[in-house]
């Protein structure tokens, strides 16, 4: 396919030159992380030559009822999949996707480079290293967190000594990446003039982000608290490798507080910490944050040939409705695609149709389609469950009222959509899908596309004359 925008050619990736390494943008990325990677190296050599074997913490130091976590992570998991399932319910109303279990390796191999790898993330450099930033700091993070939970429930003790003080000085430095990272997610909203992210804003944006920085902030206060107890005097040689907590530990000693205010202060930062931790995840079910999984699987499900070739209808004597005309008629693979859009409007601002002006917004369209399946979508399960007639369920027509003609009509089928779109939805079929169905079923089309057919159905050609 060649994605033309206003007559571009299609972007293509720089391939190393020899002498001269990686593309730019690459190198870019890449010297970021060296510093951090530099530093993750100098803890880790730090930490095998300290003779402190003694290094270590209580697990659930301060705090009673500590079980709770284990209720709310219950519910977490319930929550999540209640939310799962309640996706996949809607999904299933679409037809069947085939090939997708072709050509596995290459499909792995398109999840780990596109939808864990960010490749087309980090096209936007500003874009790429936030999203790096976040998105490394929450698997580090989880990891973390896992460790606490295996030292403590297993029994297996391995946070203590060396380890330890290289465990606590890999957490705050991934913890302080992740605030770099929301620091410039803020920028970004409130304070860039970057029209696209205004687009299609909504409450939970402001709730993702305000609160993974919020998440971020109360563990270190946590951990500070607690080093202001328990290693700020007795153990300064253990509290220096934990670098961001231990400077607001010496930041709590100038507001003076007592032991027992400190104490305190601790446990509420840590139940504050916890709830908003659970909490913040919860939101994947909710918002946009589940693109966390469905980018990847996205990936994963992304089609192996030609990206560019329409496909064909299979069986065409025996269907009885062409193209795409009610939310079920879609493929199940393209109603996944509408949950994994995270509104970014990449595909819209590349647009060659939306940039000239034309009433076709490829995030829109996506959105407006994703709304109406949230809103038919239970009636039409009902009603396949009952054998009731499912195309009767809509009081809305899909192709007429929820999506225009006008604005199928403007796609030029360029692909650049495609091309930019980081969770790798493929629009150009879905609105082929909907103009098959006006063509073929409802006979509605363009005055201009009607005489080229008529030309072409006379003369050979879509040209008038002779």
């Amino acid at each position: 396919m060649a994605a033309l925008v206003d007559g571009a050619p299609e972007p293509q990736e720089s391939s190393p030159i020899p002498g001269q390494g990686k593309p730019a943008r690459v190198r870019f990325v890449g010297a970021w992380w060296a510093p951090a990677l530099a530093l993750s190296g100098v803890g880790l050599v730090g930490a095998a030559e300290a003779q402190r074997s003694n290094a270590g913490r209580e697990i659930f130091f301060n705090i009673e009822q500590g079980w709770a976590v284990y209720a709310l992570m219950a519910a977490l998991v319930g929550l999540l999949a209640y939310g799962i399932v309640r996706h996949a319910t809607l999904w299933m109303i679409g037809k069947p996707t085939p090939g997708l279990l072709g050509e596995v390796p290459l499909r792995f191999r398109n999840a780990l480079r596109l939808g864990i790898g960010q490749e087309k993330v980090r096209r936007d450099p500003y874009a790429g290293i936030m999203h790096t930033c976040i998105f490394f700091s929450i698997v580090v993070l989880t990891i973390v967190t896992a460790q606490v939970a295996i030292d403590d429930d297993l029994g297996l003790h391995f946070l203590q000594g060396d380890y330890y003080l290289f465990f606590s000085f890999y957490g705050d430095l991934f913890g302080l990446i992740g605030l770099v990272g929301v620091g410039m997610a803020l920028y970004r909203r409130y304070f860039d003039d970057l029209h696209r992210i205004r687009w299609d804003e909504r409450v939970e944006d402001h709730l993702i982000i305000g609160g993974l920085g919020l998440l971020l902030l109360s563990g270190f206060l946590v951990e500070a608290f607690r080093i202001n107890v328990t290693e700020l005097e007795q153990h300064p040689e253990w509290a220096k490798w934990s670098f961001v907590a231990w400077g607001l530990a010496e930041a709590l000693n100038v507001i003076d507080l007592t032991e027992g205010q400190t104490l305190t202060g601790h446990v509420w930062m840590w139940w504050g910490h916890i709830v908003l931790a659970f909490a913040w995840l919860g939101l994947i079910v909710f918002t946009r944050l589940d693109h966390i999984f469905f980018a990847p699987v996205n990936a994963f499900l992304l089609r192996t040939d030609s990206p560019g070739r329409l496909a064909t209808i299979e069986n065409i004597e025996e269907q009885e409705v062409f193209g795409v005309g009610q939310i079920q008629d879609f493929t199940w693979k393209q109603l996944f695609e509408l949950d994994a859009c995270v509104r970014c409007g990449r595909c819209s601002e590349v647009c060659p149709a939306n940039v000239a002006g034309q009433p076709l917004s490829p995030m829109h369209l996506i959105q407006d389609l994703k709304a109406h399946l949230a809103s038919v979508g239970p009636d039409i399960q009902r009603a396949g469950h009952e054998e009731g007639d499912v195309r009767a369920v809509s009081p809305l027509a899909m192709t007429g009222e929820v999506i225009g003609d006008e604005t199928l009509w403007a796609c030029r089928t360029c692909g650049a959509c495609m091309q930019e779109c980081p969770v790798m939805i493929e629009h150009v079929p879905t609105i082929v899908d909907m103009r098959r169905y006006l063509v073929m079923d409802e006979a509605r089309i363009p005055a201009s596309a009607q005489q080229a057919l008529e030309n072409i159905e006379m003369r050979g050609h879509p040209w008038r004359g002779t």
